[in-house]
């Protein structure tokens, strides 16, 4: 059985080698059209996003999370993310310097690609980087290298796989729709850390982006399928008028 499966994996790889080779591209190319198609130049030109969603469970699997979303994404970097479910509000956010966030009892995530440690980065945090826009413009700065590793189904639909690795080997999976070249999945390693214990256990995160609409010139997913939930999109907009405080934790 060892040896069968062995043999698949390199039959898998041969494939998808051979895929990409058939489609003559580079990642670098493949992330030049990304960026053009999603219209990422539309973000230089304003000063945030809001975004008003609906996050529920994934019907055949067991409900987690559920509620309204509504999130709003400084071009500086700054964020506020709240989640509004029956008997409590979650929120997190970003003042600039530290990544905060509030919900007594609940898990929340430390994600490595945005240098965050125990909850709190004191580097940066790239702007409108949020589950909405995952990619932001620069994003390819923070990763030594990216690589086309080949061309994989998604979803019933041919994506090229890129494999983005930083100088410490961590690694996260990034799918692009052959034909429109936007994000279609990422496979990202995490690590969730307990409030209530301080305990942490990790896993690879998958996302699903879909149902991409213009906004501006900017091509938003406004479906997004991420563990056992479906965050649905029901507003968004660009320069809304916000309280700055509130980028801060809340007292």
């Amino acid at each position: 059985m060892r040896v069968a499966g062995v043999v698949i994996l390199l039959v898998a790889c041969v494939l998808a080698q051979a895929s990409a080779q058939k489609h003559k591209i580079t990642a670098e190319q493949v992330l030049a059209h990304y960026d053009q198609a999603l219209g990422l130049s539309e973000l230089t030109h304003v000063k945030n996003l809001y975004i008003k969603a609906v996050q529920k469970p994934v019907p055949e699997l067991s409900p987690q999370y559920r509620g309204d979303m509504d999130c709003i994404y400084e071009a500086d970097g700054r964020m506020r993310e709240q989640l509004f479910e029956t008997s409590v509000v979650f929120t997190r956010g970003f003042d600039g310097k530290h990544f905060w966030t509030s919900g007594v009892g609940r898990s929340y995530p430390i994600m490595p690609w945005r240098r965050q440690d125990d909850g709190k980065n004191e580097d940066r945090h790239a702007p409108f980087n949020s589950v909405f826009v995952p990619l932001v413009p620069g994003w390819q700065n923070d990763w030594k290298q990216i690589k086309l590793l080949g061309v994989s189904p998604v979803r019933g639909h041919n994506a090229f796989l890129i494999r983005a690795t930083n100088k410490d080997g961590y690694s996260i999976n990034l799918f692009f729709d052959t034909e429109t070249y936007l994000l279609v999945r990422a496979d990202v390693p995490m690590i969730f850390k307990s409030e209530a214990n301080e305990q942490k256990r990790g896993f690879v995160s998958t996302t699903y982006w879909m149902d991409y609409r213009p906004l501006g010139k900017l091509r938003l997913p406004h479906k997004i399928l991420q563990e056992n939930n479906e965050i649905d999109v029901e507003a968004a907009t660009f320069d809304v008028q916000f309280d700055e405080r509130k980028f801060s934790a809340d007292k």
